[in-house]
C-alpha cells in the first residue's frame, strides 16, 4: 500500500522519460513516511483519447489509493509531493492529484515474494 495509478495524455512521455516519473512518484510516496517502500505500487496508463477543458490538452492525473487511516493532514502532505515530483517533468501539462481512502476491512492482498497474505501499512 499505496496504489499510485498515473493517466497520462499518451505523446506526454514514453520510455525513459516514464520510467523517471515512476521513480520520482515511488520516491515522493517513500518520503512521505507512511509506507515502507516495498509496499509502495505506482502503475502507468496512457489515455489516447481525451479533452481537458474542451480541448486537446496534456494532462496527468495520479489517483492515490491508501487504506484508511491516515490523518487529512497526511494526505495533504502526501498529495502536494505527489504534485512537487511531477510539476518540473512534464511540461505544460495540467497535473492533478486525487487521494481515496480505501476501506481496511474490504482489502485483501495476497504477495508471493514477501510470504505475507496481508499487514497493516
Amino acid at each position: 500500500m499505496p496504489h499510485l495509478r498515473v493517466e497520462y495524455s499518451q505523446d506526454l512521455a514514453s520510455g525513459p522519460e516514464l520510467a523517471a516519473w515512476l521513480d520520482a512518484l515511488h520516491a515522493a510516496a517513500c518520503a512521505s513516511g507512511l509506507f515502507p517502500a516495498s509496499h509502495i505500487k505506482v502503475r502507468a496508463h496512457p489515455v489516447s483519447q481525451y479533452r481537458v477543458g474542451g480541448e486537446v490538452r496534456p494532462f496527468v492525473h495520479v489517483e492515490v489509493r491508501l487504506k484508511s487511516g491516515r490523518s487529512l493532514a497526511q494526505r495533504q502532505a502526501l498529495s502536494e509531493a505527489v504534485l512537487r515530483a511531477l510539476q518540473n517533468r512534464v511540461g505544460e501539462a495540467m497535473i492533478t492529484v486525487e487521494v481515496t481512502e480505501m476501506e481496511v476491512a474490504s482489502y485483501a492482498r495476497h504477495d508471493p515474494r514477501s510470504g505475507d497474505r496481508d499487514r497493516p501499512d
